[in-house]
């Protein structure tokens, strides 16, 4: 064994220790703190298909199913972006922001990119061979309503944008795709409260059984659930070591059901509030119908009512979208 595998192997032990016995443990337990107010916010997650055929990738149309909901923050995954020589010619996340009735402040962190990423395996489909540059990432549109902050200061700031993993070679395709979460510290315009909104797209392995993992048990079924629990722990970690002890608001595609052993390490710690629909059979992935977009909320004591459904996305995307509406004690 070489010997930064051997450092890596100490590291994730020690680490996972920490996610399980130290994680915001004071946040959590400490059960007498006082409530000042309640707010209510509606946020939605949503994959807009970056790389599909375009009979299932139209954000245009997307951004309109979306805009009937009057969303407060809206995380989208697969968002893209093209160019053709200097002029941006698509923008997934822009096209979403004039669907809405008001402007929204838009944030995206591209994860795949055609000058870096060259491999023909994916430029070279309809999407994106006639553009001299494309990206693929994640990214959000947040109202105006919230201020964007600073993670070490009161001044306004960025989101901030954390690769989770990131393969030694892209080969093209989904499995060697880097990954990364981005988080956001909001303060509403009044400063009486802040939280923190983030979006993630986790790894999936081509031919992996991800709505049948006990059952699968595949040796790629396996190594991608492991995959996935280590980005997760990574998460974890990271959201362990967040500035201020606020309210967090988890979304994304996590490319897992909530029964599978990676989901189960994460709702230790977060509430799911996709828990019912999941339970109730239904499903956000339209070909695989299985349920992999989520909606997690920390902690759950600051969490006074929620309520969850789906979005039929009328061939916008290959993904239902997902809405929840959440009344949260600051």
């Amino acid at each position: 064994m070489k010997i930064f595998e051997i450092i890596f192997e100490i590291i994730g032990k020690n680490l996972w220790e920490w996610i399980k016995n130290g994680w915001r443990k004071k946040n959590e337990g400490d059960n007498s703190k006082g409530f000042k107010m309640k707010d209510k916010i509606t946020v939605i997650t949503a994959n807009a298909a970056g790389g599909a055929r375009e009979e299932n990738a139209n954000p245009q149309f997307l951004g309109q199913i979306i805009a009937k909901e009057k969303p407060d923050i809206v995380g989208i995954q697969e968002a893209v972006v093209c160019w053709d020589g200097n002029n941006k010619i698509v923008d997934s996340i822009e096209m979403l922001n004039k669907e809405m009735d008001t402007p929204y402040q838009c944030f995206f962190s591209p994860t795949l990119d055609s000058q870096i990423h060259s491999h023909p395996g994916k430029w070279s489909s309809s999407r994106f061979k006639n553009f001299s540059h494309s990206q693929e990432g994640d990214g959000f549109l947040i109202s105006k309503k919230y201020q964007i902050m600073d993670f070490w200061s009161d001044r306004p700031g960025q989101p901030i944008a954390i690769t989770i993993t990131t393969p030694s070679l892209f080969l093209g395709n989904r499995d060697t795709g880097p990954r990364q979460i981005i988080i956001a510290r909001l303060k509403d315009n009044q400063q009486k409260y802040e939280f923190y909104f983030a979006i993630t797209h986790l790894t999936t392995l081509k031919m992996e059984k991800r709505g049948n993992v006990e059952e699968g048990n595949s040796k790629i079924t396996r190594q991608a659930s492991k995959n996935r629990r280590k980005q997760i722990e990574h998460i974890l970690y990271i959201m362990g070591q967040l500035p201020t002890e606020a309210p967090i608001i988890l979304v994304g595609d996590f490319n897992a059901t909530l029964n599978s052993p990676e989901m189960k390490i994460l709702q230790k710690k977060f509430f799911s509030v996709t828990k019912l629909q999941s339970k109730m059979g239904e499903f956000t992935h339209i070909r695989h119908k299985i349920f992999i977009d989520h909606i997690f909320f920390f902690p759950k004591r600051c969490l006074d009512k929620d309520t969850c459904y789906l979005l039929d996305p009328k061939n916008a995307s290959d993904h239902k979208p997902v809405v929840a509406k959440l009344e949260i004690k600051f």
